[in-house]
């Protein structure tokens, strides 16, 4: 979590990337993703482990099982 953003390394789905906003509300909105895995969404332990967003540069790194770290940065 940064500020009121969640960054979800979802397996097969990839980065999610959350506003969090109005969790007391138990109410979310998704605001972004990076699919590291495209052949499917399934449940399956493949795809994004684990996710950094703390870099100062605004670079985020995805880890993913299958195909090692990808480098991303949101868009403006």
């Amino acid at each position: 979590i940064k500020g009121n953003t969640y960054y979800q390394a979802s397996y097969r789905a990839g980065l999610r990337v959350l506003d969090i906003n109005n969790i007391d509300n138990k109410s979310y909105t998704e605001i972004g993703f990076f699919d590291t895995y495209p052949e499917n969404d399934g449940t399956d332990f493949d795809g994004a482990w684990n996710v950094y967003p703390f870099f100062e540069s605004g670079n985020i790194v995805i880890s993913d099982i299958n195909r090692g770290l990808f480098v991303v940065r949101k868009s403006d």
